[in-house]
């Protein structure tokens, strides 16, 4: 029983030795659908999964002219043209993004 418990220290003294443990290894954000169409002044819902990660997510657009986050999970159309939703944790270099295309015409997919 001694060499066991022995054993089971000299393991726990090794891992912490100088080396910082991430709680949360592997952070991940994914944004779905891949792609929203929306009309000018339209908006469409999208859902952000964040995997093994407690912290914030930053939403941002790339192009605030073309389409604009109005409320968490909700993007709205401003003008046409097409831009992309971008979700990042940025401690953990993680990222994903929707490509938004805002039509004058046409449907909602």
């Amino acid at each position: 029983m001694l060499k066991k418990l022995c054993l089971i220290t000299a393991v726990t003294i090794i891992a912490c030795d100088g080396d910082s443990v991430n709680p949360f290894p592997n952070p991940t954000v994914t944004l779905s659908p891949d792609s929203i169409t929306i009309l000018v002044g339209g908006s469409a819902n999208f859902t952000s999964t964040v995997t093994n990660w407690t912290g914030s997510v930053q939403f941002v657009t790339r192009n605030e002219a073309i389409a604009q986050i109005t409320s968490p999970g909700v993007v709205t159309g401003m003008a046409q043209g097409e831009t992309y939703i971008v979700a990042s944790i940025d401690a953990a270099n993680a990222r994903d993004s929707v490509r938004v295309r805002v039509t004058p015409s046409g449907g909602q997919t």
